[in-house]
């Protein structure tokens, strides 16, 4: 997904399958310059079957901590706190521990636009908070906060969805991707759709693809449901 700085995008998803659950939208990164960062729940709604719901976010970024502990797998991490960023004028910002809490400080440019400098000075606790970055408003990529260290993100992220129990701002694990499917947004592209099968695979086109295809499927037949004659 490209950076379209304040342009909305939208993901549509529909559950036609037998199961309830949670839609969870997650990010991967494999250039992200962190390596050490793990994907977060980032935006997560529940379903029923025959249900559809929409996420809509602004592919604008963040600097995010949470007080977390040790970060690991399951962790839910709730931010904390979330400063707007952009990859140019107030890409760096520094993580300080004072008077018992963690706060960000000194947001300034940083050295180079396209990444994204968070720095943490000597107060860190160790095993105490992870920080990262977000979009949106949300975290999405979380490492653990460490003393000293300095974290380079270069994003460039890839959307995914997942279908199960998820709750936002849970750390995933790389089990996550076996079920997993990547939402592609071609430049130009804003709004997709993903539809979760009776058979639990999953169909992905742009939104208005599958519109033009319900269309098509209510002329022949008037009972004919979003998604529902979708191949995967």
């Amino acid at each position: 997904m490209t950076n379209a700085g304040g342009t909305t995008f939208t993901l549509v998803c529909q559950n036609n399958s037998s199961q309830s659950g949670d839609f969870c939208v997650f990010q991967q990164d494999p250039s992200l310059g962190v390596t050490n960062a793990q994907s977060v729940a980032w935006l997560v709604e529940p379903a029923h079957p025959t249900t559809r719901v929409t996420f809509c976010w602004q592919a604008s970024y963040d600097f995010a901590w949470s007080k977390t502990g040790k970060l690991a797998e399951g962790v839910v991490a709730a931010s904390a706190q979330v400063w707007p960023a952009d990859l140019e004028t107030s890409n760096q910002v520094t993580l300080t521990y004072v008077g018992g809490a963690f706060t960000f400080e000194n947001q300034v440019a940083g050295s180079a636009a396209g990444n994204l400098y968070l720095m943490q000075n000597g107060t860190i606790p160790a095993d105490t908070a992870a920080a990262g970055i977000g979009m949106g408003g949300a975290a999405t990529f979380l490492a653990q906060a460490e003393p000293n260290i300095s974290m380079i993100f270069t994003p460039s992220p890839h959307i995914w969805l997942a279908f199960g129990d998820y709750t936002t701002g849970e750390v995933l694990g790389s089990e996550v991707l076996g079920h997993a499917v990547e939402i592609p947004y071609a430049p130009n592209v804003y709004s997709m759709a993903a539809i979760l099968n009776a058979d639990n695979t999953w169909t992905v086109d742009t939104t208005l693809a599958l519109n033009k295809a319900f269309l098509l499927a209510q002329a022949e037949d008037s009972a004919a449901r979003w998604g529902a004659e979708a191949r995967s």
